[in-house]
Order: C-alpha cells, then structure tokens, then sequence
C-alpha cells in the first residue's frame, strides 16, 4: 500500500484510509475531464489507468497479502464473511480495470462510459470496504501485529513500486488533477478563481462513530488542523484541532460525533475566492469544506487563499 505522509506508528486503518483518500483524488480528477471532455484525451486514459493499475493494484496486494491474513489470524471466523466480500470486490474492479486498459491500444475506442462506471463502482467498493473494516479498526490492534503490518507494507509497496514508487504515484495523482482542473477552466488571467480552482482534495476524512485517537492519528498524518467527518458518503460534521481540547484524557473512548462540529458551514465549487474569505472570516474558521449534494469534493481555508494573493502579486 503505497503511502507518503504517513507515520511510521499510523495504524492499519489509518494507512488504509490515506491510501482511499489518494484513490478518491484520481477518480475525482477522471470525473473533472469527463465534464469537460466527454471523450477522454488518450494520454489523460493512459495515465489514469496506469496509477489505477499500479496504485490501486499495490493496495489491494497489501490488503491480500498483509492485512487480510492478518486480520483471520487476530479475529478469527467473525473476520471470514467480511473480508471474503472484499476479496470479490477487488476481483471485479481488476476485471473491470483490464479490460479499460485493452481499449487504450485502439484509439478511437470509448473509454469515457467504461472509466466512468469504473469509478462508480471503485467509488462504490470504497466505501463499502471502509464499513466493514470499521469494525475491525474500532479495537486497536496488538502491538506486535501491528508491527508486522507495517514493516510487510513496506515490502509490498518496494516490491510493487520500487522505493521511490510511491512518490511517482502521488505524483502522477497531482497531474491528473491539475489536467483535469486546467481542462475546466481554461482560466485567463482575468477569471476570477473559484473553490474548485483553489480546494485541497487531498482532505482525509473521518467517521462519526471512529475514536478520537484515530481522528487525532489521520489528522497528523495529513498534517491538517481540521478533519471533515463522513457518514455512508455524506459530510456530516466537521472536527478541528481545537475541538479536541474538552476530551484530553479520554480520547481512546470518546467518538468523533461527541467532539465534531454538526452540520458544518460549507461552500459550492463555484463559489469565488472572496465569497470563501467572507464565509472564513465571518465565521472563524481556518477552512471549510466544498461540497456538491452533500458530498464532500475537497476543502478550502486560509492557506489556498493566501496563495491566491500571492499569486496575483506576481503577475
């Protein structure tokens, strides 16, 4: 499971989440194109493919190789059900992958609808795999297995990607979203810059009924101050930093919902950069979600709109 950013001490369900979260960028970037280019550019099908192949296929070879097994041996029969369901899944979305992947030897053959329901059901297996791995995650791990999940991803991760595989990979994650933010805004120099133009995408997210241990882990894993909370695909709450504070000393059986903001305030992708300052700075938030129909797309806060002036200082 290829991971950058993460703590050597993360643990299983920590690693697991950053690597969805870097999934969710790239089908979130394949979606952005197909807005604006209904038929995919073949080098921007070619790339995608590539880290879907590589990256997807390295964390699933983790999840057989290392956490699956681990995880029967620790749990036991309770763990077979689940873990079967998932194996199934990943069967499918290799299945699906290949075939993708043929069409790009044929050039003027449709891989916009295949890519597209690629991503819905990889979308889908996502969070169906968070739900039934939650369960698992809600009892910490003992120490010592823990450690052997950590030093086999290791190993998988150089044996699938090289040593320097997964920086490639987040690399190549980067460029398919800022090909697929450049092919939807053909911004000119007086275009006003929008949340989607702005927003992180790389945000992490947490569920309602995890820990606040575990929030504390994935937010210092993404080297952030607020954590969107998500419930079956819907932002539900937001927890920062500060919201932690009231809990010390409890941390370990205190859940997310206890601690988090409800019903956060957010933005559209559309909304401008000086309607995300206003909403900012009228509330006091360090940053905000951007969301369409609930769903989270990204987050956008103080950093990105300092940016933004820079940047127009130096044109």
């Amino acid at each position: 499971m290829a991971q950058r950013r993460t703590p050597d001490t993360a643990t299983w369900s920590v690693r697991v989440e950053h690597d969805h979260t870097v999934i969710r960028r790239v089908l979130s970037a394949i979606d952005d194109m197909l807005v604006v280019r209904p038929q995919l550019p073949l080098d921007f099908a070619t790339a995608a493919v590539e880290f879907l192949g590589r990256f997807v296929g390295c964390h699933e070879q983790g999840e057989h190789e290392v956490l699956f097994p681990l995880l029967r041996e620790w749990i036991g029969d309770p763990a077979a059900p689940a873990l079967a369901t998932l194996e199934v899944e990943h069967a499918e979305e290799r299945h699906r992958l290949a075939a993708i992947a043929s069409t790009l030897r044929a050039p003027d053959a449709d891989r916009s609808g295949p890519l597209a329901l690629y991503g819905a059901f990889l979308r889908g297996h996502l969070t169906h795999e968070r739900q039934l791995l939650e369960a698992f995650a809600a009892v910490p791990m003992p120490a010592d297995l823990e450690a052997r999940v950590r030093d086999a991803f290791v190993a998988v991760d150089h044996g699938a990607l090289g040593p320097d595989g997964a920086t490639a990979m987040h690399g190549l994650a980067d460029a398919l979203e800022r090909a697929a933010r450049s092919a939807g805004t053909g911004r000119s120099p007086d275009r006003v810059r929008v949340a989607r133009d702005l927003m992180r995408t790389r945000t992490g997210a947490v569920s309602p009924d995890a820990s606040l241990t575990h929030a504390i882990a994935e937010l210092t894993a993404l080297g952030v101050r607020e954590l969107p909370v998500v419930c079956a695909g819907t932002l539900v709450g937001i927890l920062t930093v500060r919201d932690l504070e009231p809990h010390r000393g409890r941390l370990e059986w205190t859940p997310v919902r206890a601690a988090m903001t409800p019903n956060p305030t957010t933005v559209g992708p559309d909304a401008s950069a000086p309607e995300v300052a206003r909403v900012l700075r009228d509330g006091g938030f360090n940053a905000c979600p951007v969301v369409v129909d609930g769903v989270l797309r990204g987050m956008i806060g103080r950093r990105e709109l300092l940016l933004v002036i820079a940047d127009d200082e130096c044109q």
